[in-house]
């Protein structure tokens, strides 16, 4: 069902590795999901103007909200780009953290 969004949708583990990248995450941030799966977000991103997609996922990451809303502006393989981002805390069992997801619109 992810595949087929018109969104960008990527899901992290508990250590912050990408388990699921859609195609259209792959298209907004120019990264083939081959490359990102199993890699942390900092990792498959790297450095630059896309650590602001990093930094807005990092409070929901943390345990600090359970939901963090941004706009950011970031240089990608497509050129400068404005990016809506919302990440939120997935939670297992007894309401426990287990990952997040991170949602990526233009």
């Amino acid at each position: 069902m992810i595949a087929n969004v018109a969104t960008g949708v990527v899901s992290l583990d508990q250590q912050g590795r990408i388990e699921t990248f859609n195609e259209r995450a792959s298209e907004i941030l120019g990264l083939a999901a081959a490359s990102a799966c199993g890699r942390s977000l900092e990792e498959a991103l790297g450095g630059g103007p896309a650590t602001r997609i990093i930094d807005a996922v990092a409070p929901v990451r943390a345990g600090r909200e359970p939901r963090h809303e941004a706009r950011v502006v970031c240089e990608l393989p497509a050129g400068r780009r404005t990016l809506s981002v919302v990440a939120s805390a997935l939670l297992g069992e007894a309401r426990r953290p287990i990952g997040s997801v991170v949602v990526i619109e233009t």
